[in-house]
């Protein structure tokens, strides 16, 4: 316990090298306390407790085997529900790491999470849209910002590139008790092409980084910080996507922690309150109205500088809408949707995108 104690100390202090040692002696201490009950079937619940444990630190010295072997056996005995529970529970991490290991990928220690307060919202429950949208928006905010990181010039169509989704891969774990809050976890190749730093930590910091002066105004220092217009306009349209909507979900906060330092993030800023229009510099510059239509999203084609999308309302019109660089995240995931979209239309009929939203269910 002593050696864990400090492992967990020197992880807490960014001093991994040492973390890693202290928690192997700890390792090798608890099983040869575990080992000495193995026959020992009336020492319960000290014997499966001591067996979880050491199966529990060989996970986190990754000797998966070991960690199987030393599960199966604390459920050789009698151990209590709770504790059988938790040992069924690393039998299941541990398959789950040797998944990963066979395909070359390791969990980043940068995780951050994401919790949900509102009243549409309770412990541990929520509603699906409220949470999988925001986790689309934020999966796409990694990927984004993988690629910007890398120098890659803004993708508006086609697929991401094989290695940004293997580099930057997104894992959720469990919903936390106590509020709606999920845990984002970063996970790419053993092998990393970045000597001494993941590249998933590079992006999270990155995240914050840009989350906070989001939050900060004016946002001119986004702006900077991020150089490229099409970037900054994905990174705002999506990062007010994962705001509070100010109806079920109230309240949007992000936090991480990496060595001694812990940063948390408040998101403030509602779709409703802010439109596409505000964080685009292509305006279609002979606007002459301002327009409401609602009808169903199909794909037109594309041209160099924006997407063009048609609406079909009910009365089977087209209307032509450019979607300005940089915002077409916030647009593909309503395709073939019934939608309604708001912007101007210029002198030929066209109309640049300023808000969409999909239409309630009835």
């Amino acid at each position: 316990m002593r050696f864990a104690e400090r492992a967990k100390t020197a992880r807490i202090s960014g001093l991994d090298e040492e973390a890693i040692e202290l928690t192997r002696r700890a390792f090798e201490l608890e099983r040869a306390a575990a080992q000495s009950l193995l026959a020992s079937f009336d020492a319960e619940p000290t014997r499966s407790v001591l067996f979880r444990s050491a199966a529990t630190l060989a996970l986190e010295c990754g000797e998966l085997e070991e960690a199987r072997r030393l599960a199966f056996q604390g459920l050789a005995g009698f151990p209590p529900k709770e504790i059988a529970d938790e040992i069924h529970e690393i039998v299941e991490e541990g398959e789950f790491q040797k998944h990963l290991a066979t395909r070359g990928v390791k969990l980043q220690p940068d995780e951050f999470q994401m919790s949900l307060v509102g009243p549409g919202v309770s412990t541990g429950i929520a509603p699906s849209t409220a949470v999988l949208s925001r986790v689309e928006s934020l999966k796409n905010l990694v990927f984004r910002t993988g690629e910007r990181i890398a120098g890659m010039e803004y993708r508006s169509r086609g697929r991401r590139r094989q290695t940004i989704e293997r580099d930057y891969e997104v894992f959720l774990s469990a919903p936390r008790a106590g509020s709606f809050t999920l845990s984002v976890h970063i996970g790419q190749p053993e092998q990393l092409s970045i000597p001494g730093l993941a590249k998933a930590e590079l992006v999270v910091h990155e995240l914050f980084d840009c989350f906070d002066l989001l939050e900060s105004k004016p946002e001119e220092g986004l702006r900077e910080r991020i150089g490229n217009e099409a970037y900054y306009a994905n990174f705002v349209s999506l990062a007010r996507r994962i705001g509070p909507d100010g109806d079920s979900v109230r309240w949007v906060g992000l936090s991480s922690a990496r060595g001694a330092e812990s940063r948390h993030v408040e998101l403030k800023t509602t779709p409703e309150s802010s439109t596409v229009s505000d964080v685009t510099t292509g305006r279609v510059e002979e606007a002459t109205e301002e327009t409401k239509v609602q009808g169903v999203l199909r794909w037109a084609d594309a041209t160099k500088d924006a997407e063009t999308v048609l609406i079909i309302d009910a009365e089977g019109r087209s209307h032509r809408v450019r979607i300005p660089p940089g915002v077409d995240d916030i647009v593909k995931p309503h395709w073939l949707d019934e939608v309604v979209v708001t912007g101007s239309r210029d002198r030929r009929g066209t109309i640049l995108l300023k808000n969409i939203d999909p239409v309630p269910s009835r």
